[in-house]
């Protein structure tokens, strides 16, 4: 009767190439991971740039129509100021 008894699955041909394979498989899905992690960091930092930079376009346009409207005012005034009194005191007032 002969006995025959199998090597242990590690000593198996296709063992090492499975874990090999297996242990590459886990640093690509790592690498790729921090990948993801760093480009969704860039995207929220670019996200948060973007929204600051159109709060500060809004304020630059406001600030711009309200010194328009001030500059306007003025203008008018002055030239109402020039035509329509002969007294500088009205004028003044």
């Amino acid at each position: 009767m002969a006995v025959v008894v199998s090597p242990p699955f590690w000593r198996q041909p296709w063992f090492w190439p499975v874990c090999a394979a297996a242990a590459l498989a886990v640093i690509i899905g790592i690498w790729r991971y921090l990948v993801w992690r760093r480009i969704a960091g860039e995207m929220l930092r670019l996200k948060n740039q973007q929204v600051l930079e159109k709060e500060r376009l809004r304020i630059a346009q406001d600030i711009h129509d309200d010194l328009g409207a001030r500059i306007t005012e003025i203008s008018l005034v002055s030239a109402l100021a020039k035509k329509g009194s002969a007294s500088p005191e009205s004028a003044r007032a």
